[in-house]
């Protein structure tokens, strides 16, 4: 064969094989856009959602109107709240049904399909008062769609679960299911009774005995003095009330709260917090966004496990309202969250003070006396910079004397820590009357408050623990090994 017919069959050859590449590519392309227009076109409804002024749920008794850009319904009456943003989300679907494919175009029965007397009938009016009806029957076969139809047509569609769901929903599903919310840091006060016990928390006061706890607010009640509150217990049972939400709602007008053991709650909680929120603001031709704080209380009351009252409830749910609405409703199951011991919620420490309050501490040990004294003067420092400049500023200076003498600064301050260190480790048992002398008693003179003196004493109690009496009253157990640390700290300080 000559080169030249070589060549020539190359050519052919390769002509072939572009065209066939072109070729291949457009029915490629002819394809996908096939596909991407049938995507396109897989909805039963092509709604813009603000023409929509009016939805109706005929069989549901449910009618919802638009007022400018606010949903409202004859059922706020009774005291039922809307959520604005869950309205417009199942608009939303409505407005914009897809479906999987046409299950018959054009049916001589409908009763297969469960629309020969629909399940769910949804009307939409339009803003030009023309009307959008939408019908949803059975479930399909495996359970993963809907049979639906729009009014009008003949035309049976099989709806993805997603959002062909929407077609089903009711009162409930356009109520608003939130609780006030907040953050364990918003919380100024919160009281919980559950059972015998009864917790009150307040913020730390600003004046008297500051104790040097690690926290911003106080245990006011059950115990007869004010505690500390440990900040993460306070963190974690605030954090499980603060971000609540209604499941479900049971009634709203109901004949009797027993049965929901809600005319006598298993749990009632309330709490005040202070809400940062933004908002927006007119000044002059302009709008500034700003931070406020915005007052906010929950009052609420817990009452039976659901399931337990019969077979229709999900587990892990119980029955709850608020304390001023006649709304019973509800919530997943917080009640081992909430349940907290009064001394799982207070720091430990048997009493803690800053020494910089503190000019003196008589500590009475074993029958012996000692005295520890801090003298504090002002003097002024003169100091040179390295061009020789006088600079002259003033400090505190500290003398720590010890009976009567002065001693080294650490080993003052390691006594002082060892008595402040102390930690309660359990509660007095109900009934327990003191008897005996204090073996231990510490006497802190302040200077803020001035002049004041906190007592603290530790009464024998058994041989393994000494019962702590602040202020002649008694309610903690601390250690007899902690109290012995405290002789052996006296020893040290008297050391050379």
């Amino acid at each position: 064969m000559s080169r030249q017919k070589n060549l020539i069959i190359a050519g052919v050859a390769l002509v072939i094989l572009i065209g066939g590449y072109f070729g291949a590519t457009a029915y490629k392309k002819a394809q996908i856009e096939k596909q991407a227009e049938q995507y396109k076109s897989l909805y039963m409804t092509e709604i813009d959602t603000k023409k929509v002024t009016r939805i109706e749920l005929p069989l549901k008794g449910v009618v919802l109107e638009r007022k400018e850009e606010t949903w409202t319904s004859p059922a706020e009456a009774q005291g039922v709240q809307l959520d604005q943003e869950e309205i417009k989300s199942i608009l939303w679907s409505l407005c914009n049904m897809r479906y999987e494919r046409v299950a018959d175009e054009n049916p001589k029965d409908l009763e297969p399909f469960g629309l020969s007397t629909p399940k769910a009938r949804v009307v939409l009016t339009l803003e030009d008062g023309s009307k959008v009806e939408l019908l949803g029957g059975d479930k399909t076969p495996t359970g993963m769609g809907y049979y639906g139809m729009k009014g009008g047509e003949s035309k049976v569609y099989i709806l993805p679960s997603y959002p062909g769901e929407r077609l089903y929903v009711s009162l409930t599903d356009f109520r608003n299911r939130k609780l006030p919310s907040f953050n364990a840091e918003d919380v100024e006060r919160l009281t919980l009774i559950y059972g015998n016990t009864r917790i009150s928390i307040e913020p730390k006061p600003s004046t008297g005995v500051q104790e040097a706890t690690f926290t911003t607010h106080i245990l006011t009640y059950p115990y007869k003095l004010p505690r500390g509150v440990d900040s993460q217990a306070f963190h974690k049972l605030a954090t499980a009330l603060g971000k609540l939400q209604i499941k479900d709602f049971v009634s709203d007008k109901p004949a009797s709260l027993a049965p929901y053991g809600l005319d006598k709650p298993e749990y009632e909680i309330s709490v005040k917090a202070k809400v940062k929120e933004k908002v927006t603001e007119k000044e002059g031709d302009k709008e500034v966004e700003k931070e406020v704080q915005k007052d906010l209380s929950l009052h609420l009351l817990i009452g039976k496990e659901a399931a337990k009252t019969g077979p229709e409830w999900e587990k892990n749910r119980v029955f709850a309202k608020l304390k001023d609405s006649p709304t019973v409703f509800l919530l997943e199951d917080i009640r081992s969250d909430i349940s907290v011991k009064p001394f799982d919620l207070i720091d430990k420490f048997a009493f803690i003070i800053n020494i910089d309050k503190v000019d003196k501490l008589h500590i009475d040990y074993l029958g012996a006396r000692h005295t520890g004294e801090i003298k504090r003067e002002k003097v002024t420092i003169t100091e040179k910079d390295k061009d020789g400049k006088e600079t002259k500023r003033e400090e505190t200076k500290e003398t720590f004397l010890f009976d009567g003498k002065e001693v080294e600064e650490k080993k003052f301050k390691d006594l002082y820590q060892t008595c402040i260190g102390l930690i309660i480790e359990g509660e007095i048992p109900a009934g327990w009357k003191a008897s005996g002398k204090a073996e231990l008693t510490l006497e802190y003179y302040l200077n803020d408050p001035a002049g004041v003196i906190q007592r603290v004493q530790y009464l024998p109690f058994n041989r393994d623990f000494y019962a702590l009496s602040r202020e002649g009253v008694v309610e903690f157990l601390v250690s007899k090994r902690q109290i012995e640390k405290i002789g052996e700290s006296l020893k040290k300080v008297t050391e050379p």
